[in-house]
């Protein structure tokens, strides 16, 4: 009876603990780094720039979370959020990206692929968004510091953000009235609701843990090709056998 009693709770406890670092810490964490560009983002003249946080919109069976959007005359500006430390490395076209600190290696989705989705989002929600000018942009909140980074987007530090948009806001594309309608209707389709976020999360999940046991079977997770075993400049590593066409690579510690 006592041994069962024991093992129910050392159930209980790891369960716990799970959960609480793979998902509960990783969420504080990004919640926190989306206020601090918020707060940041408040700097924008309202008469100016119209603000948005933590957008949910429902495209068709899928859903995208966007966690800043600011309308402007110059158009849309699309924000990805990412509040790490330690030294970030990565480049636009991969897969994932990755945290070193110290001696410890981390991998994170590639945010600028993450945040093109938003962009796609944006355009199929509504007819009139398709010829909208958009600009992607990654921000860091975190002490992070990047290295080895290449992208033709920006990937900015937060500090560096309001210039930025200041910057590039400098046509006149969009009047106050048109960012205005842009604005109420994203503002009525956004999904509040807690079981709605949460589906959303649940999605998210279901859709990395099948990409995960894709390529842990040798299966392409983009288009269902063979992962055949290549030769490269830096080793060997997997590559799909439907390149040209598709580029999915997978290294062999993955």
């Amino acid at each position: 009876m006592e041994l069962t009693f024991l093992l129910i709770i050392f159930m209980v406890f790891f369960v716990g603990s799970d959960f609480v670092m793979n998902v509960a810490i990783p969420r504080m964490k990004g919640n926190y780094g989306e206020r601090r560009v918020a707060a940041k983002l408040r700097r924008l003249h309202k008469r100016d720039y119209i603000v948005l946080n933590n957008i949910l919109l429902q495209t068709g069976d899928s859903s995208s979370q966007i966690d800043h959007i600011v309308i402007c005359s110059s158009g849309i500006f699309v924000i990805e959020t990412k509040h790490y430390k330690g030294w970030i490395h990565g480049h636009q076209k991969s897969d994932y990206w990755s945290q070193t600190i110290f001696k410890h290696h981390t991998k994170f989705k590639n945010p600028i692929r993450q945040n093109w989705t938003h962009v796609f989002a944006l355009k199929k929600f509504h007819p009139n968004f398709q010829k909208l000018k958009y600009y992607p942009i990654v921000v860091f909140s975190g002490r992070a510091r990047l290295r080895n980074v290449t992208s033709e987007l920006p990937v900015l530090y937060r500090w560096q953000l309001i210039r930025y948009i200041r910057t590039e806001n400098n046509q006149n594309r969009l009047s106050p009235d048109q960012r205005l309608w842009i604005a109420e209707t994203i503002k009525s389709k956004n999904l509040k609701r807690r079981k709605d976020r949460k589906n959303h999360n649940r999605k998210v999940k279901r859709g990395i843990k099948d990409r995960k046991i894709k390529a842990h079977l040798n299966i392409c997770p983009r288009c269902q090709g063979d992962l055949l075993l290549k030769e490269g400049r830096y080793g060997n590593f997997y590559g799909c056998s439907n390149y040209p066409n598709c580029t999915y690579t997978k290294s062999l510690r993955s």
